[in-house]
This record gives structure tokens, C-alpha cells and sequence, in this order.
């Protein structure tokens, strides 16, 4: 998220969030994290991610129109990178979120 900040940056994508454990972690501030994003992002949370990074949540409230967001309450923290692609479910929403993050790219860039 630190790297949104920058003005070399023009897009962002967060599959399953980490941000707010991580702040929590290192107490850091998320609210003033959220706060320095300069461009557009687009998260794909898990269902069990933390409840700032889905509807309704701190990064929702703080990033407004600069947030797009789709859920994915069927996967768990992960399910992206280390999900198992033989479990059709995981694969659907693995081909979905492939297809989300290249057409937000392709519309933000």
C-alpha cells in the first residue's frame, strides 16, 4: 500500500489484503496509510480477511471512488497464490480474479 503513495504509481491491486494485519504488526497506522494512496486500487478479499478490507470497512470509507472491490467469500486468506487449482472452486475464482486485475489494469493504465 506504501508504494500507492507514489506518484509513479498509477494502479494498485490487493488480492486477499494483508494491510491491516500487517499495520497491527508493525503498529502502523492503516487509517493514515489508506489516506497516503494517491491512485486507484482494486482488492479481491477473501472471506476471511480483515473486516477493513471488505464493504463497508476502513479502506472503503478512506479510499471512497478510488476503491473498487470485489469479495470472495468462498476462498480463505491465500487461496490465490497457494490455492489448489484441482478444487474447481478455487480455480473459478482464481480465473475470475486473473480476469478482474487484467481488465482494471487495462482500464486504469
Amino acid at each position: 500500500m506504501n508504494l500507492s503513495s507514489l506518484p509513479d504509481f498509477k494502479a494498485g491491486v490487493s488480492i486477499h489484503p494483508s494491510h491491516s494485519k500487517m499495520c497491527m504488526v508493525l503498529d502502523e497506522n492503516e487509517k493514515a496509510l489508506l489516506e497516503g494512496v494517491a491512485c486507484k486500487q482494486l482488492f479481491l478479499p477473501a472471506g476471511n480477511d480483515h473486516e477493513n478490507c471488505l464493504p463497508g470497512g476502513l479502506a472503503e470509507t478512506v479510499l471512497g471512488g478510488k476503491l473498487t472491490m470485489e469479495c470472495f467469500p468462498d476462498m480463505i486468506h491465500g487461496w490465490s497464490t497457494r490455492g489448489d487449482l484441482t478444487n474447481l472452486s478455487v480455480k473459478r475464482d482464481i480465473d475470475r480474479a486473473v480476469q478482474l486485475y487484467v481488465q482494471f489494469f487495462k482500464d486504469t493504465l
